[in-house]
């Protein structure tokens, strides 16, 4: 139900607000903490840094996500810690939602040899940051202009831990990955360079600026991500066991597909794009209309014509980038940082 809801999204859109005339999914990685109980515990344990009765149980998820309406379309969650729980390992139980024909757009964690290698067998491409640990010297390889080359990705000495050995054993011994390197000259940004690697080898269809403008999409993401754990109350769980935690992160994508789907039909209706419009003014809005919206309403078209339209009043906001440093104003309540269980303190006191 949730996964086909975010499927119905994409139906709903279409082939509009596409790039390049193909679809585009982005994915990313996050972590949900839940309540302290001996279940969530066993199941989801807090890092090691904490001490017991400190912390709270922590999942680590990966998503992915339409760029052109923000649609959830699946998920894969594991704990925080622990053998093949990291984000790559849990990228290949979502990566079959990538279609042939397809773009996948993530950061530079993801851009390892294996996750491009599956991207060629698949029929996919990729478009993500070079990996940090790859130096990259623009004077070799094939030069197609200035910061773009073509190079080969020499098959890894030893496999990922993600990939069975058969699969492994199989891969090509080279790969061929498209690099290109853009400056980022608007204020406020950190990095004032970056380098793309791509699976988009032709320079004549896919020029710098096309990756670059693409790429720069990509924060996209970590706004819808915000929507789910802030807008959508999904960043600390309530539920006290396991089994029901995996339900609640479920139906918080329903609830946040379903907004999507509001907004989508909103765009489609006014003419606009959906990634213009505020998911948090859409929650203020249905949540104004929700009394109202009831299937025996005599006036039900008038209503949702309405909520259309008060959703389509509540743009985003052209976002400035800060070009002072990063400071804040408001200061830290003067709370002391929990170092050891409650019962301890109540003991000592008693």
């Amino acid at each position: 139900m949730a996964l086909s809801s975010g499927l119905k999204c994409q139906e709903l859109a279409g082939d509009r607000w596409n790039l390049f005339d193909r679809v585009v999914k982005v994915i990313d990685g996050l972590t949900l903490t839940m309540p302290d109980t001996p279940e969530n515990q066993a199941e989801y344990p807090q890092p090691k840094s904490q001490k017991p009765g400190c912390g709270f149980p922590i999942v680590r998820c990966v998503m992915m996500f339409c760029l052109a309406t923000g649609a959830a379309l699946c998920i894969a969650f594991a704990p925080y810690r622990g053998k093949q729980t990291g984000e790559n390992s849990l990228l290949q139980q979502v990566i079959d939602c990538v279609l042939p024909g397809e773009i996948l757009l993530a950061d530079r964690y993801y851009a390892t040899f294996g996750n491009i290698q599956r991207a060629f067998e698949n029929g996919y491409d990729v478009v993500m940051r070079s990996h940090h640990r790859r130096a990259i010297d623009f004077r070799k390889g094939f030069k197609q202009g200035s910061y773009d080359q073509i190079v080969a990705y020499d098959k890894p000495k030893t496999k990922p831990v993600w990939m069975s050995l058969s699969d492994f054993s199989v891969c090509a011994s080279f790969i061929l990955v498209r690099h290109v390197a853009f400056d980022v000259k608007r204020p406020g940004f950190r990095v004032k360079r970056i380098a793309l690697a791509t699976t988009l080898l032709d320079a004549s269809v896919y020029s710098v600026e096309a990756l670059a403008s693409l790429y720069c999409r990509r924060w996209q993401v970590e706004l819808d991500i915000r929507s789910l754990k802030t807008h959508m109350q999904m960043e600390h769980l309530r539920c006290k066991s396991p089994s029901v935690v995996r339900k609640e992160i479920y139906a918080h994508l329903i609830a946040y597909n379903l907004v999507r789907d509001l907004i989508i039909r909103t765009s489609l209706l006014f003419g606009t794009s959906p990634k213009l419009l505020s998911h948090k003014g859409a929650i203020q809005a249905l949540n104004a209309f929700a009394e109202k919206l009831q299937p025996g309403a005599s006036n039900l078209k008038e209503l949702e014509r309405a909520l259309y339209q008060s959703i389509f009043e509540h743009p985003i906001g052209e976002r400035i980038r800060p070009a002072h440093p990063r400071e804040i104003k408001r200061r830290a309540k003067p709370y002391k940082i929990m170092t050891q269980p409650r019962h301890a303190p109540r003991k000592r006191a008693a």
